[in-house]
């Protein structure tokens, strides 16, 4: 486990098996039931049981990757509005736009590069998103934190104490694990806004309390996007406000749009990660084993699109002068998506999402289940961050020409 040395701030089955293939309702259905509203909806019309459907619900969501929020778990939320603006963000040399909803995580669900007169649209977000009317998981840039992915069954133990996380105050996805971390589904409070810069702030105690008892101590995570050309950038700091040490991990679950031009073909567009291991999965959980990129599909010789079917945590990630670069290039527009960032992101999870045409390549600064894994032996990232010390890192994700 890492114990983060930071000076104090001053006034700053295997991995095969979690893929997701054409789902039964899929081919019985069709494209219209995608979501467990629909599979609740018809239940209720054909007069199921109560139990039936609780049953459905769960079986849908395992395989459809649906996750439950406690917001999502009562119908009356889904006519929630939203209470705290949207924050626009415009590069004024380039046009470039970003747009933030600080009151869904702080999640920047949309950001259009712009290149000359080529706009770039990179991230995908559901329709209506922004209202809230979409689960928090699926759409935009979910902010990861304190823990990012899942913990095994909602439990852990530290420091000699037992922790369970309830379905009914944190997310859950259909297997029965805790995902996500504490903040995606939350309010954030925006500390600083310029014309082309907005920084938002999370602290458990402070944005969701009834989440405190859950972890071992509190924690604030603060996230500075700001727009330079056609480049967003996230400046990330962790602050432990406590006497006493902060575990933790961060992860940044972008979901980019796949083809990048309306003329391009999705299936030709090629997706590249630096990494050379991968954690083995039993259910999307790590079993604490690392197997070397010849046992799983390498994404270091760009994969076209159409041969991928991902959900799977890389790790060995490798850097140039401390920089982690992946990329998604479109040959037919002749444009890539560049993500960059520092190198404590030592775990990239690739996900091909089941509901859209995109692809997630996720900087973690730990594994999935880090929490349980480290107190195993297994060197799974978990970082401790010291009491009133910080830690800060940085990801990139510019739009640019390829090189010809």
């Amino acid at each position: 486990m890492r114990s983060e040395e930071r000076t104090t701030e001053e006034p700053g089955k295997t991995n095969a098996g979690c893929g997701v293939s054409q789902h039964p309702f899929d081919r019985k259905f069709g494209s219209t039931w995608n979501t467990t509203e629909h599979i609740v909806n018809a239940g209720q019309d054909r007069a199921f049981p109560g139990a039936v459907l609780k049953r459905l619900e769960r079986f849908f969501r395992v395989y459809t990757h649906e996750h439950s929020w406690p917001v999502w778990n009562h119908r009356s939320a889904f006519n929630r509005k939203p209470t705290m603006p949207i924050v626009t963000l415009n590069d004024p040399r380039t046009g470039s736009t970003a747009n933030v909803a600080t009151h869904l995580g702080f999640n920047c669900f949309e950001f259009i590069g712009q290149l000359g007169d080529e706009a770039v649209s990179v991230i995908h977000a559901a329709d209506g998103f922004a209202g809230g009317d979409h689960p928090p998981s699926h759409s935009g840039i979910p902010l990861l934190f304190p823990f990012p992915n899942r913990i095994r069954g909602g439990r852990y133990s530290w420091d000699g104490k037992d922790y369970e996380l309830p379905e009914s105050l944190v997310g859950y996805e259909g297997a029965g694990n805790a995902i996500h971390g504490f903040c995606l589904d939350r309010p954030w409070r925006v500390v600083a806004q310029t014309e082309s810069s907005v920084t938002g702030a999370f602290r458990i105690s402070q944005d969701a309390p009834e989440r405190l008892p859950l972890w071992p101590t509190d924690g604030e995570i603060e996230i500075c996007y700001s727009l330079n050309d056609a480049c967003l950038r996230g400046d990330i700091t962790v602050r432990n406000p406590t006497d006493v040490p902060l575990p933790w991990g961060f992860g940044n679950h972008s979901y980019f749009r796949i083809p990048l031009a309306v003329d391009s073909n999705a299936g030709d567009c090629t997706i590249h990660a630096p990494v050379g291991k991968h954690w083995e999965l039993d259910d999307c959980l790590p079993t604490g084993r690392v197997l070397h990129e010849d046992d799983v599909l390498s994404l270091n010789d760009g994969p076209a699109f159409d041969k991928l079917k991902l959900d799977d945590v890389y790790t060995g990630v490798q850097s140039v002068d401390g920089v982690v670069e992946c990329r998604i290039v479109d040959p037919q527009a002749g444009t890539q998506i560049v993500q960059r960032c520092d190198d404590s992101f030592r775990e990239i999870v690739a996900f091909t999402p089941p509901w859209t045409t995109a692809v997630c390549l996720e900087p973690y600064t730990c594994t999935t289940d880090a929490i349980n894994l480290q107190q195993r032996g297994v060197d799974a990232g978990l970082r401790v961050l010291p009491p009133g010390e910080v830690w800060k890192g940085w990801i990139e994700i510019a739009v640019e020409k390829i090189a010809r």
